[in-house]
């Protein structure tokens, strides 16, 4: 062995997010009857277009994080409470939960589990639904990575982390990453109250 040795440092390569206008279109495409989705994949597809979920975490929630009761839909992300769901996404989640296949069995129905996997104790895996995903040609990363850069340009980084179960660093990066400036957001949240502040 050399006396000193010389490792090359790995620079991660830059994830490409896909634009507005495509995730746009994604979400049109997720509320049309006429497109081709497994409901489930549709609802999954939604939290991660949406919110940009994780698909080991959209794999992972359980009936308790969805709130069905009122006229809102509402779901639990993070450590924030329930978040509403706008329309016509909540409906897509109504209609999931009410038949959470795509095989429509008994264990599916009285199963804890979102996202039921082939046996009753057990949720859908995330490797299974990144590929059910895939085959319907949806960027995943990138549209993940569009939906946070969307949301933290839309509000504070630390309400996002707290709303949609990021850690605050990981939101603060995203936002530097969008571009978005939030020194001034106390002052502009009063004047849009009071003008005349």
């Amino acid at each position: 062995m050399p006396r000193h040795l010389h490792l090359p440092y790995h620079q991660s390569a830059a994830h490409e997010t896909i634009t507005q206008a495509q995730r746009l279109q994604l979400l049109r495409d997720l509320v049309d009857p006429a497109k081709p989705f497994f409901q489930r994949d549709r609802a999954a597809a939604l939290l991660l277009a949406l919110f940009a979920q994780p698909l080991t975490r959209i794999a992972a929630l359980t009936m308790n994080d969805i709130d069905l009761s009122g006229d809102e839909v509402r779901i639990t992300l993070g450590s924030h409470g329930p978040i509403p769901v706008p329309e016509p996404f909540g409906q897509i989640l109504r209609d999931h939960a009410a038949d959470r296949g795509p095989r429509n069995i008994e264990a599916n129905r009285t199963s804890p589990w979102l996202f039921p996997g082939r046996r009753p104790t057990q949720h859908v895996h995330s490797t299974y639904l990144m590929n059910q995903l895939a085959k319907s040609r949806i960027n995943l990363l990138g549209t993940r990575l569009a939906a946070i850069r969307i949301l933290v340009l839309e509000m504070p980084p630390a309400i996002a982390a707290q709303a949609l179960g990021y850690t605050p660093e990981c939101a603060e990066d995203h936002a530097t990453l969008a571009g978005a400036t939030w020194a001034g957001y106390a002052s502009h949240q009063r004047q849009r109250r009071d003008p005349e502040a």
